[in-house]
């Protein structure tokens, strides 16, 4: 099967959710006999064809991309000239976007490519306000898959077609996230006697991490021996946008801020806790990677009690759920868990069980599944 992924990023940050989104899916695909291309938005700063690790990322030239009709206008013949340079044709178009309006990229291609057939997959809810407009162009798709139940509601409520919509769960790479002994890295990585209570992601309000913030001076009177680590997944341009919470952060003792490259499975696994506090999930995946990513490493989470996270883990089974917006909450939890091993093994014991079923290889049986539905029926 010939396959592309469609973007509308410029798939640069390797830290950002939908490179490792992209890039994990298109390897299993290809490790299981398929051909598969990821097209992103052009940038000059960016070579046009990247190929890593076997995956190959194709940039249409940035004059293309001034604008986002531009970028819609330009895929099908963009894909036509690729299919002849490659003496291959493309049966599945799997378009990945936030915005239900950026599914005109792959319908417009069709006026080229009439045979192939249309994924669009919505990760997140958009955080731009004309990503919540236009939900019924997702039935010119031929399928559109979302990450959870509550997500679906919402697609049909605002008039997607229910046969239109199938959930798929997001992936995670588990030769990658997976146990280590925790003792043996904080002793390798200078936090020894330490509790490290461990953040990474994006910075912007809605992942709550201000709440987190406000949480740790009664975290700090309980437990003393706290350690606070923060690992923003943004490039280092865009932190100047965060200056006030860094600074913030920043003046907090036994708190540590990484902004250089990590190795992150290991941040994972040294920490006692990790702590998603989202206000949202507003432009996070509805199946967050760093929760799924902690599940996997027998990390205790303390997370957001919010409908979306409900669908996959379970309070006082998996994780623990604090209230949103809530540093109160945030805190007693976090403190609850650290005073409790026996909860803590319980937890992540559960976790690390459920983590298996979001597993890349699992997924992208389901998506070729998927596939090949599409392209038999008629």
């Amino acid at each position: 099967m010939n396959i592309i992924l469609l973007t509308d990023g410029f798939m640069r940050n390797k830290k950002e959710s939908i490179y490792l989104t992209l890039t994990s899916l298109s390897k299993e695909l290809i490790n299981q006999g398929h051909q598969v291309v990821i097209i992103a938005n052009g940038n000059n700063d960016l070579p046009r064809i990247n190929i890593e690790e076997r995956v190959t990322i194709v940039r249409p030239p940035k004059i293309f991309s001034f604008c986002r009709i531009m970028r819609i206008i330009i895929i099908g013949p963009f894909i036509r000239v690729l299919q002849k340079k490659q003496k291959r044709k493309y049966q599945i178009i799997n378009n990945f976007s936030s915005a239900p309006i950026l599914v005109l990229r792959a319908v417009f291609a069709k006026l080229f490519l009439p045979n192939i057939k249309i994924i669009q997959s919505i990760k997140s809810y958009s955080k731009m306000n004309l990503g919540n407009h236009f939900f019924h162009l997702l039935n010119f798709a031929n399928l559109v898959t979302i990450p959870t139940k509550v997500f679906a509601k919402k697609l049909v409520r605002k008039g997607v077609k229910e046969e239109k919509i199938e959930v798929m769960r997001s992936t995670i790479n588990t030769n990658k996230f997976y146990p280590k002994n925790g003792d043996k890295l904080k002793q390798e990585y200078g936090y020894n006697n330490k509790n490290v209570i461990f953040y990474y992601g994006a910075l912007w309000k809605e992942k709550g991490v201000k709440y987190l913030v406000e949480a740790i001076p009664e975290i700090k009177k309980v437990e003393p021996q706290t350690m606070f680590i923060f690992a923003p997944r943004e490039r280092k341009e865009f932190l100047y946008q965060h200056k006030k919470l860094l600074n913030k952060i920043k003046k907090i003792p036994d708190t540590t801020i990484l902004i250089n490259k990590i190795k992150i499975e290991d941040y994972v696994n040294m920490a006692q806790i990790l702590v998603l506090p989202y206000a949202s999930i507003i432009g996070t995946e509805g199946n967050p990677s760093c929760l799924l990513e902690a599940m996997a490493c027998k990390t205790a989470v303390v997370t957001s009690n919010l409908p979306e996270l409900k669908e996959i883990v379970q309070h006082e089974q998996d994780v623990l759920l604090a209230e949103p917006e809530n540093p109160a909450s945030i805190a007693k939890n976090v403190i609850r868990l650290l005073n409790d091993k026996q909860l803590q093994e319980r937890l992540t014991e559960n976790a690390y069980k459920k983590s298996k079923q979001f597993d890349v290889r699992i997924i992208a049986q389901q998506y070729l599944k998927l596939y090949q539905n599409v392209l038999n029926k008629k």
